[in-house]
Order: structure tokens, then C-alpha cells, then sequence
């Protein structure tokens, strides 16, 4: 085996479903295992990105409750873990040519065998991991790869923070725009792995989402979540990870355990035609935010409104 590798972990002070901060811990006991899998057999860690979920400034209380215990973890299973940043580590927006401060830079200042490839290649035994992290608006992507030297001899992986035209979230609906990114520009390389959206799976060709290890929203209720290796036949292999999961019930009696993230099923369901819908269209701009909000089942008023307003302005600037 030659890796292992998990994606857009989001540690968080979750407000819901989280008692005494549960859902963080919980984070950190599936850190501590993936370490543990990766120490027992003996491979290097890759990591493409969303390490925290707040872009704008950590909690106190969160970088309390995580770093001491990520810091001692990492001392505990010594093992090499290779990372880029993705869009919710960065601190601004992020370019080739103007780079934001990365928590992702943070902890590989901190942790010895923490190491960040933004933008660099790494040698790992036979792989060449190229890192590109997240690009805000993919300006200057087709550049960035294209200028990716590969390493002859080597089995050479991409490593980004980007979603594809068409890509689907785990909720169904069609979020990938892939803004300056075309299938065949990863043509030249062997594999591609890549972070951002939270739903696993192959891709196409030799592009591959890692998505999440646990389900981190309602909308992720029934999709199977876990972490990747790369077997010693340069294959990759899915491991569903068994976590708390969001689940319907219609009667407290269907409640039949305190792991599980229970939620009260609305009596309204979204038919196909009404969910179907992508980001790009954007004929009614206010039915597909009311459309995507309904099919998610989030009643926030607050979210709707700051919502709306961002809506209202992109179309004001528009003008």
C-alpha cells in the first residue's frame, strides 16, 4: 500500500446535534483512527484541504479544545502528513501570484512531520504529488497545471481543492461549475485527487473526489462517507467509515439510538423535478435559493435573507 488519504475534515464547534461539544469530539476520535490506520501500515498521509470550517477566524475555545490534542496525536503516530489548503483554511482569497495565510501553514509550522505542498511537489517512494490548493474563481488553474513539471519514473498525482463541471453534492443537486478547468488538461498525469466537495466517489478518468470522512449536514443524510488508500497496484480503494449519521424519524419510538443525528421528518418531501436544480441556472435567481433551501430542509430565515441580499447584489452589480 502506498497511502492513505481523507479530505475536508471541517473541525468545527458544531451547534447542533452536539452536546458538550460531542460532534468536535468525535472529529478528533476519527483523526486519532485514521492516524492509527495509516501508523499500522506504515504509509505517508495525503490530506487536499478543509482541515477547519471557519475561514475568517478560529474560536479560542475550538483551537483550545483541537490543537493540543492534534499536536499530541501527531506525536503519538509519528507518521508524514502532506497537505494543501483549501478554500475554508484560507484567510482571504487566494492566487498563484497572491497567497492568503492557511491554517494548513499554521500546523505545518507547528508539527514536525505536518508538511504543506501548496504549490510544490513532494517525493514520497514511487509518487510525485504535485499540490495545488484552492484557487479562488480557478483565475490562473490552466497556468498553475499546465506549469507542473512531472517527475519521470514516478507514479505523479495531483493533488487540488476544486470541484468539475457537473459534479453533484451528496444532496443530488449539481453544485461544480470548474471555472477554467477542462477534463483533458489532466490527461498527463496518472491520477488526480481532489477536495472541496464532500461526496466520495470516482469521478472520471483518473479523477477521483476523497470527499469527508462523516456526514456534516442534514443534506448529507444517506451518503457513504470514509477515507481512500492507494493499494501497491496504483489503485485506488474506498473505506466507509461507520459515524453518527442524520436520520429521519416521524415517531420518537423510531428514535432507537443516542449515536445518530435525529432530525423530526417534515411533512412536506421535494419532488424530483422540484430538486433538480443547478447553479447555473440562473433565470429566477430567488426560486433556485428557495428551491436549494427547501430541498435541504434548512428553515433558517436569517440564512434565506443573507442569502438574498448577496443574490440582490450580484444582480444590482450587474446592471
Amino acid at each position: 500500500m502506498h497511502a492513505l488519504i481523507f479530505s475536508d475534515y471541517h473541525f468545527n464547534l458544531w451547534k447542533s446535534h452536539s452536546i458538550k461539544n460531542s460532534r468536535t469530539k468525535m472529529q478528533l476520535e476519527t483523526y486519532e483512527w485514521l492516524l492509527k490506520q495509516a501508523f499500522a501500515l506504515k504509509v505517508p498521509v495525503f490530506f487536499p484541504g478543509d482541515m477547519f470550517h471557519t475561514p475568517d477566524g478560529l474560536a479560542n475555545s475550538l483551537l483550545s479544545l483541537t490543537l493540543p490534542k492534534i499536536i499530541e496525536l501527531h506525536l503519538r503516530y509519528p507518521v508524514d502528513m502532506y497537505a494543501i489548503s483549501g478554500n475554508h483554511d484560507f484567510e482571504g482569497l487566494n492566487s498563484y501570484s497572491k497567497r492568503s495565510s492557511s491554517y494548513i501553514n499554521t500546523l505545518a509550522n507547528t508539527i514536525k512531520r505536518f508538511h504543506v505542498i501548496d504549490f510544490d511537489t513532494v517525493i514520497v517512494g514511487d509518487l510525485a504529488v504535485h499540490g495545488v490548493p484552492y484557487i479562488n474563481f480557478n483565475q490562473d488553474y490552466p497556468d498553475v497545471v499546465e506549469g507542473i513539471k512531472l517527475v519521470e519514473g514516478k507514479f505523479n498525482i495531483l493533488m487540488n481543492h476544486a470541484d468539475y463541471k457537473g459534479q453533484t453534492d451528496t444532496n443530488g443537486i449539481i453544485i461544480g461549475r470548474g471555472e477554467n478547468i477542462t477534463k483533458n488538461m489532466f490527461d498527463r498525469f496518472d491520477m488526480v485527487w481532489s477536495g472541496h466537495v464532500h461526496k466520495p466517489g470516482h469521478l472520471f478518468g483518473n479523477v477521483y473526489s476523497i470527499g469527508s470522512p462523516f456526514q456534516q449536514r442534514l443534506s448529507d443524510m444517506g451518503g457513504e462517507f470514509g477515507y481512500w488508500t492507494l493499494k501497491k497496484n496504483f489503485k485506488m480503494q474506498f473505506h466507509p467509515l461507520r459515524r453518527p449519521e442524520f436520520r429521519y424519524y416521524e415517531d420518537r419510538k423510531e428514535v432507537d439510538n443516542d449515536y445518530d443525528y435525529w432530525v423530526k421528518k417534515p411533512k412536506e418531501e421535494v419532488t424530483d423535478s422540484t430538486a433538480r436544480v443547478t447553479i447555473d441556472d440562473l433565470g429566477n435567481r430567488y426560486k433556485v435559493l428557495d428551491q436549494y433551501l427547501k430541498y435541504i430542509h434548512n428553515r433558517s430565515k436569517q440564512k434565506r435573507k443573507i442569502l438574498r441580499d448577496i443574490l440582490t447584489k450580484v444582480e444590482n452589480d450587474s446592471v
